[in-house]
């Protein structure tokens, strides 16, 4: 039986769309697999993500320290910090990217994450991190980087 924390994160059967808010303290050329070398400035960014399944785990392997790259992100969190991460039980993955890349003062990395889509990216450095409760016109719910025990928790503020 599902705890009320696990249904309220995960109310999709734990699939959905996540935002990681990331930190990069200082300026960088990170390789990214096929994508190559690519300059990111320090500051704020917002990546894009969708879990078919396994959302939760999706999560806390992004929240890990060490992980084997296996996606564009990967490559990135050897260098930036992943602060927070948002869920949203849409899979309309490419519609949010759009959304938060339209924010003013908002650029997106060209390609980054989107290798199996036409979007322009999924990765975007913003000046500071929208409401993101707001973003797509569904409930979003926040989570924060894992305790102790390896488990996502909920924040309500």
């Amino acid at each position: 039986m599902k705890s009320p924390e696990a249904t309220a994160l995960y109310p999709d059967g734990n699939r959905g769309c996540y935002v990681l808010v990331l930190h990069l303290e200082h300026a960088a050329k990170v390789e990214v697999g096929a994508l190559g070398s690519i300059p990111f400035e320090p500051g704020t960014y917002l990546y894009v993500g969708r879990a078919r399944r396994h959302l939760r785990q999706r999560l806390e392997r992004h929240m890990r320290p060490a992980r084997r790259r296996r996606w564009h992100i990967d490559y990135l969190l050897e260098t930036a910090a992943a602060r927070e991460a948002y869920v949203v039980p849409t899979l309309q993955e490419c519609a949010l990217a759009r959304e938060l890349a339209a924010a003013p003062g908002a650029r997106v990395i060209p390609r980054f994450g989107s290798s199996d889509c036409r979007c322009p990216g999924h990765l975007i450095r913003v000046a500071s991190v929208p409401n993101l409760g707001l973003v797509g016109g569904v409930p979003w719910t926040r989570a924060v980087s894992p305790g102790a025990n390896g488990v996502l928790a909920i924040n309500s503020g």
